[in-house]
């Protein structure tokens, strides 16, 4: 984990980024959901976290990036379904690349009872979250892109927005029906045993990090030895237990300090250290700089 803050992305910080790049973007912006094709990514090399879900399709030139503890590279035909509050690390855009978004809050996805369907792709999304799309896929996909883009305003008078609405809800149906294939392409079989407990393992994270610390207590909460459990991480990941959990409490940390109005002594308390010289000593150790320097860089 490197020293750089995570900067967390909210709908309204990509508006302005739009409005401010319109010349290498076109979009539309819904009241919970933003469409819009890039013909050019520029992107600062910084850890993100977005707020909204996100709909990535690639189309031209290559994407490199760090999500859910594993790297990905996407190529021209490729698409992603990026989950909110994840962490993504961009590690290379090319200088050619060409995409299509789809940003959506996840109040738009329960309204409009999105919710079910995408677990029903869970699977998919933890064993092969970028798909590679026929060129009949990219075209629905792009159809859809294209529709919601090219509505003349004029035109469409007041219902401009629940057309848009209601055939983005359309672009994310026809997206999970790819993931379901996909998925049954893999025989709808179980994930192996290893991914499950990859994947428990990762909810666990999300749901105690901010408490819990030791790799007995996720090993005990998996009914696992934590030599076993440890030996497991590492063959899936590559990383050890320990380097996981390390790295999710250095992104909690840096997200309040960075976002919050928490002083050091607050985030050490918050992330159950037993002191701020503890805290301050597991930060320095995992980020070559304390959380003082850390707060006066941003």
């Amino acid at each position: 984990m490197d020293n750089k803050a995570i900067r967390k992305i909210q709908q309204s910080d990509i508006q302005e980024w739009l409005s401010n790049n319109k010349e290498i973007a076109s979009y539309y912006i819904g009241d919970e959901y933003i469409v819009a094709h890039f013909e050019e990514l520029k992107t600062e090399n910084t850890p993100l976290c977005f707020t909204s879900n996100c709909f990535m399709l690639c189309l031209e030139g290559e994407f490199e990036f760090e999500i859910n503890l594993s790297r990905h590279k996407m190529q021209a035909n490729d698409l992603i379904f990026m989950m909110s509050a994840h962490v993504l690390e961009i590690r290379n855009v090319s200088n050619n690349f060409k995409g299509e978004f789809l940003f959506i809050k996840s109040h738009f996805l329960g309204i409009h009872q999105l919710f079910s369907q995408i677990l029903t792709i869970r699977n998919c999304l933890i064993k092969q979250p970028v798909l590679h799309l026929s060129e009949q896929e990219v075209l629905r996909i792009r159809r859809l892109f294209s529709s919601i883009l090219d509505i003349p305003e004029e035109q469409a008078g007041p219902f401009r927005n629940k057309i848009s609405e209601h055939l983005s809800v359309a672009m994310i149906y026809e997206i999970i029906t790819l993931y379901q294939s996909r998925g049954a392409n893999q025989s709808k079989d179980k994930l192996s045993r290893n991914d499950e407990i990859l994947n428990r393992f990762a909810l666990l994270l999300s749901e105690h990090i901010q408490k819990e610390r030791s790799v007995k207590f996720y090993a005990d909460k998996l009914n696992l030895s934590p030599k076993y459990f440890s030996s497991l991480i590492k063959e899936v990941t590559g990383r050890t237990t320990t380097d996981i959990i390390s790295s999710i409490t250095i992104i909690r940390a840096k997200m309040l300090l960075s976002k919050s109005n928490m002083n050091v002594q607050q985030v050490a308390n918050e992330l159950n250290f037993p002191d701020q010289s503890t805290f301050g000593k597991f930060f320095k150790r995992e980020t070559g700089i304390s959380p003082s320097q850390f707060i006066w860089r941003e």
